[in-house]
C-alpha cells in the first residue's frame, strides 16, 4: 500500500496540557454483585449525547440479582423515575466518595418502606429523596437492592458508578475493580481529514482496516496540516459485545502529540461528546469517529497531552512515523505503526469560508417567519448560519423554518420563534406548540407555547421546525382488568398508556377519589398498580387520569371487588 492517497498527523506541536495522575483507594470498593463483573458497558462508552459515567455490569440477562454495598456508608439519595436510571440508590461513604446503583427492580424491604411511605406522601411515583446522614445506614457486603431494568435501561443489568465529592464520576477501574481481559481493542477504521487549503476544505480519507492493513512499510499522502478520527471497540473474555475503549493516543515520530483517557467525568461535560465525534458523519451514518481535533469550545476534561489543538502539520517533504494506539483499562493495546508524507491533494469535501457566528458571541438571527437566539458558547467554534423559510404541506399554521445546519452540534438549547398563519386560531393557541421534521414527514414534539402572534421553544438541535397543535387526548388501555371484574386473585392491575404527540406529562391513579401509587416504566409505557393494604375490601370505584403536555386528558373508570 505504498503511497496510500489520505491524511494523517502532525510534526509542528504547540503548547500542550498534560493531567495529573490522582491516587484512588485500592480495593476500598467490592463487586456490588455476588457474581464475577462482566461488562455490558465500560465507563466513557460514547452514548448519543454523552459519555457513559459507570459501569454496567451483567446480570446474566435476569432481574433481582442481590445488589450489595460496596463499601460502608450510609444511603444519601433514593431515586424513583420512568426514566434514567429507574429506581437508584446512592450510598455516601466516609472516605467521601459516593456509589450509585441504578436500573434497580427494588431496594431491600427497608429503604422499599420508606421510599413508598415518601411517594404516598408526596402522591408521585417519581421522587428524590435524601435521607439523614444517621437514618439509612449500611455496612459493606450488605444487601441494599435487587437488580433490574427500570428507568432507561434497554436490558437487566446494574449501571454502577463511584463518585467524588464534587459529583464528578470516576471510572471505577481506577479504585482497583477487573474483569477478565486478555483482548486487544479493535480498530475497524481510520479516518484521516485533510485540510487542503486556508478556506478549510477537507479532503476526508477513510481506511477500512477490516479490509486493509497499514504497516511501517506503508506511506500514506497528506496535506500539510490534518487531523484524525478512529473507529474503535473493545471486547472483554468471553463477551461477543463491543464495549468502548479506554484510552486513545497519538505519536508523530515517537513523541505524543494527542491522548484521551476515560478517567473522570463531570456531569457538565457529558454533552462535549458531540464535538469530541464527528458529528455529521455520526448523524449520516451512525458511525462514532473519535477525532483528534479539540474544537474552539470543546472544554472535555478527558484530554490529555494535546498538541495544537489536535491538528497536526508537517512543513517538510520527508516520511514521518505516525503511531495510534487504542487500549482499555487492562492494559490490551491495539497498536497502527506508519508512516505519513505531505503531499498536494485536492478537497473532496467543500467548506463555506464565511463564518458568521462567532461561538463566543450572543447571537440573533431573524427572518420573516422566524427568529433565534443563540447564547454566548453554545457553538463548539464559529460557524456558516443561514436561516430559511419553505411553504409548509405538514400543517398549516406556520411556514417550515430551516434553523441553521442539522450537522453542526449545540452544546445547550437555543430560542427559537416561529410566526403563526391566520389558520392558528384563537381556539386553538394553547394547543399549539413547535415540532421538528425528520427525514421529510416525522414529526417530533419540541414543546413551546403561543405569545402575541409566535410560538416560542426552546431547541438543542439545528434543523426544520414548524408550528403544530395537538388536540388528541392520550389513550389508556387496560391489561388485565375490566369493568365490574373481582381482582382478589390478582397481584395487580395495569394499563398502558401513552400519547400521540406531545407525550404524557402526568397520570393519577385513585381508588375512591384517594390517590394509589402507580410504578411507571416510560420505554414500555406500562402503568401497574400493585394490590396491597391501600386496596380496600367491598366495591370501590378505580379511575386513572392521564395527561398530556398541552392540556389534553383521558380518564378511566373501573368499579372493581375484592374480596
Amino acid at each position: 500500500m505504498k503511497f496510500i492517497f489520505a491524511v494523517f498527523l502532525s510534526i509542528f506541536f504547540a503548547k500542550g496540557v498534560v493531567f495529573s495522575q490522582i491516587s484512588y483507594p485500592q480495593g476500598y470498593f467490592k463487586n456490588p454483585l455476588e457474581i464475577p463483573i462482566k461488562l455490558a458497558a465500560t465507563f466513557g462508552e460514547l452514548r448519543t449525547n454523552h459519555f457513559h459515567s459507570g459501569l454496567d455490569i451483567k446480570t446474566n440477562s435476569v432481574p433481582g440479582l442481590r445488589v450489595l454495598a460496596s463499601a460502608s456508608g450510609y444511603v444519601s439519595r433514593i431515586s424513583i423515575s420512568g426514566n434514567g436510571y429507574g429506581n437508584a440508590l446512592y450510598i455516601t461513604h466516609p472516605n467521601g466518595y459516593t456509589t450509585v446503583y441504578g436500573h434497580l427492580e427494588h431496594f431491600n424491604n427497608l429503604i422499599d418502606s420508606m421510599a413508598k411511605s415518601r411517594q404516598y406522601s408526596l402522591e408521585s411515583f417519581n421522587i428524590e429523596y435524601y435521607p439523614k446522614p444517621n437514618e439509612i445506614q449500611v455496612e459493606a457486603g450488605q444487601l441494599v437492592a435487587y437488580s433490574g431494568n427500570t428507568g432507561g435501561s434497554s436490558g437487566p443489568h446494574l449501571h454502577f458508578e463511584i463518585r467524588d465529592s464534587q459529583e464528578r464520576s470516576i471510572n471505577p477501574f481506577l479504585f482497583g475493580f477487573a474483569v477478565s481481559d486478555n483482548l486487544k481493542p479493535t480498530i475497524d477504521a481510520l479516518r484521516i481529514y485533510n485540510l487542503c487549503d486556508t478556506d478549510g476544505n477537507l479532503n476526508i480519507n477513510t481506511f477500512n482496516l477490516n479490509k486493509i492493513t497499514l504497516s511501517e512499510r506503508d506511506t500514506i499522502k497528506v496535506t500539510e496540516k490534518f487531523y484524525l478520527g478512529i473507529s474503535s471497540f473493545d471486547k472483554q473474555d468471553g463477551q461477543k459485545n463491543r464495549n468502548g475503549i479506554y484510552s486513545y493516543s497519538i505519536k508523530l515520530d515517537g513523541i505524543e502529540c494527542f491522548r484521551f483517557d476515560a478517567n473522570k467525568i463531570d456531569f457538565s461535560e457529558k454533552r462535549y461528546i458531540n464535538a469530541y465525534i464527528d458529528f455529521e458523519e455520526n448523524y449520516k451514518t451512525k458511525n462514532l469517529y473519535q477525532l483528534s481535533k479539540v474544537l474552539p469550545r470543546n472544554k472535555l476534561s478527558m484530554y490529555g497531552n494535546v498538541k495544537n489543538s489536535g491538528v497536526f502539520e508537517i512543513k517538510d517533504n520527508l516520511s514521518h512515523s505516525l503511531e495510534i494506539s487504542s487500549k482499555d483499562f487492562k492494559g490490551n493495546e491495539k497498536k497502527i505503526i506508519t508512516n505519513v508524507r505531505k503531499a498536494e491533494i485536492l478537497p473532496n469535501k467543500k467548506i463555506t469560508p464565511t463564518k458568521n457566528m462567532h461561538f463566543s458571541d450572543v447571537n440573533k438571527y431573524k427572518i420573516a417567519s422566524a427568529s433565534i437566539n443563540i447564547p454566548a458558547n453554545i457553538l463548539y467554534e464559529d460557524v456558516y448560519f443561514t436561516m430559511n423559510e419553505f411553504d409548509n404541506n405538514l400543517t398549516k399554521y406556520s411556514k417550515i423554518i430551516e434553523v441553521g445546519n442539522p450537522y453542526i452540534p449545540l452544546h445547550s438549547y437555543i430560542s427559537l420563534k416561529i410566526k403563526a398563519e391566520p389558520s392558528l386560531t384563537p381556539d386553538l393557541y394553547k394547543y399549539a406548540a413547535i415540532g421538528s421534521i425528520v427525514r421529510g414527514e416525522i414529526i417530533f414534539y419540541q414543546g413551546g407555547a403561543y405569545e402575541d402572534g409566535f410560538v416560542s421553544t426552546r431547541i438543542r438541535t439545528f434543523g426544520k421546525f414548524l408550528i403544530i397543535i395537538d388536540t388528541i387526548a392520550p389513550y389508556i388501555k387496560a391489561i388485565n382488568v375490566i369493568d365490574g371484574k373481582n381482582i382478589s386473585k390478582q397481584k395487580d392491575i395495569s394499563f398502558t398508556i401513552g400519547d400521540n404527540l406531545s407525550g404524557v406529562k402526568s397520570y393519577r391513579g385513585s381508588i375512591d377519589g384517594k390517590w394509589v401509587l402507580g410504578k411507571y416504566d416510560a420505554k414500555t409505557r406500562r402503568l401497574v398498580f400493585s394490590i396491597d393494604e391501600h386496596f380496600p375490601k367491598g366495591n370501590f370505584v378505580f379511575s386513572l387520569l392521564v395527561k398530556d403536555d398541552k392540556g389534553n386528558s383521558k380518564e378511566l373508570k373501573l368499579s372493581l371487588t375484592k374480596n
